[in-house]
């Protein structure tokens, strides 16, 4: 008896989890059809919480291509949910229906390619109106949400044609520890939140005690008895860099620019002599020191290569140069290893 319980449960489940990209995707075009009836915004709303985001879902259907061209939207392979929705918005006032229709899960062995992890298929019927000639459309669904709506496309081999390519790069974060020529105590904080966008922060840390950074000027000078001479003597501490970079999934190219910051003290002496009549010459000297920091512009190419562990870790090699403009004292290779995770 337990082990039928067990089965049906096991059957129940199954089906359930089959049923709820159908069920994400059925909900959507409820919500579109609606909106396209009452010009009720919250079903608009809704029609947006069931997908990935306003910039995050991509529309690259037909119909969103016809609608960007009606409405002199510069073309492009797809659109942003937003953009899409903002079309339909104009359809909508002048008395056009969407709605969704024959809505039903797509098998993997229907498809012609691999499904990234996390992912299902749906495909369903969209119209708009009678303007627009209805064609079926690809639903790819990650954990209840609509990523991407595209064209349903028949390969010669009877197989349905997929591309995760513009979902393939989700938003992440990583760490790195890095290890330079002349700074050994570094690492690396690194986001990336868009398409081909990555972004990181860098710092690291320098030993070199005898290295250092001095200079005398004198500001003001008339002869050996008035002067005004200011010196200084400043070891180098750590830098701060910020690094855009153009990220293609297993690896990332990028240019960190930023400072390399010294730490010292500045020694001012001055010196002045007047002649008072017959009284004679006076003469006074002050000398008077400071602590501060002065910073030098640092550049600090860099490539990172992403190798994937499963579908949410990758490890994380680097390597780049660290450039001083005017002290080339610290110039040097640099090399960085760490972890990466995408979120959901």
């Amino acid at each position: 008896m337990r082990i039928k319980t067990f089965f049906v449960l096991a059957f129940v489940c199954s089906i359930t989890a089959l049923a709820q990209p159908v069920a994400t995707v059925q909900r959507f075009g409820q919500s579109l059809q609606k909106w396209s009836q009452t010009n009720n915004i919250s079903y608009r709303i809704e029609a947006e919480n069931l997908c990935g985001g306003k910039m995050k879902c991509i529309v690259a259907n037909n119909m969103a291509k016809q609608l960007a061209k009606n409405y002199d939207i510069p073309a492009n392979k797809s659109y942003e949910l937003v953009s899409f929705l903002a079309c339909l918005q104009s359809e909508i006032s002048q008395g056009n229906e969407i709605s969704v229709t024959k809505v039903e899960t797509v098998d993997i062995d229907q498809l012609d390619g691999e499904v990234l992890r996390g992912y299902e298929l749906v495909r369903g019927l969209m119209t708009l109106g009678r303007t627009f000639m209805p064609e079926e459309d690809l639903f790819y669904v990650k954990n209840g949400r609509i990523l991407k709506i595209d064209n349903l496309v028949m390969k010669p081999n009877g197989r349905i044609h997929v591309d995760f390519s513009d979902l393939e790069h989700e938003e992440s974060i990583g760490f790195t520890y890095n290890y330079g020529k002349h700074f050994p105590y570094g690492g690396s904080i690194i986001y990336s939140f868009a398409y081909r966008c990555m972004l990181s922060v860098d710092v690291g840390v320098t030993d070199e005690r005898d290295q250092t950074l001095s200079y005398r000027k004198i500001n003001e000078f008339s002869d050996v008895l008035n002067y005004k001479i200011e010196e200084g003597i400043y070891k180098p501490k750590f830098f701060v860099t910020v690094t855009p970079s153009f990220y293609f999934k297993y690896f990332s190219v990028g240019c960190g620019i930023g400072g390399l910051f010294f730490k010292g003290d500045e020694t001012t002496r001055t010196q002045s002599a007047t002649q008072n009549g017959n009284s004679g010459a006076s003469s006074s000297a002050t000398s008077t020191e400071t602590s501060g920091y002065k910073c030098k512009l640092m550049i600090r190419p860099n490539v990172r290569g992403f190798i994937p562990c499963n579908g949410e870790w990758s490890i994380i090699v680097s390597g780049g140069y660290d450039y001083v403009f005017g002290y080339k004292n610290l110039n040097g290779w640099n090399a960085g290893l760490g972890l990466q995770y995408k979120f959901n």
